[in-house]
């Protein structure tokens, strides 16, 4: 199975980079932020149609509360506009 991890340096995605990595079966591609910027939605096509998984997981989050509260517009387009044009991909 062919598994995007996106968000993969953080806690979370860390978290599940290892414990996917080691599965029999699994062909993993774990995107930190710096690979994968979630907000620019041509890129991530890109790179989904390039990797062709079969399965997608994003851990990418804007989160530290202080600056979500500060940065109201980043933090929606991570937490919300982000995730809804990544659901709407598809891959020919």
């Amino acid at each position: 199975m062919r598994v995007v991890l996106i968000g993969a340096s953080g806690q979370l995605g860390s978290d599940l980079a290892q414990v996917l990595s080691s599965r029999p079966g699994v062909s993993l591609f774990p995107l930190t932020h710096a690979q994968l910027d979630i907000t620019q939605v041509e890129q991530v096509r890109t790179v989904l149609t390039e990797k062709r998984p079969e399965v997608v997981i994003n851990t990418a989050a804007y989160h530290r509360v202080d600056d979500c509260e500060t940065n109201i517009g980043q933090a929606f387009a991570v937490n919300a506009v982000a995730v809804a044009q990544l659901a709407a991909i598809t891959i020919s």
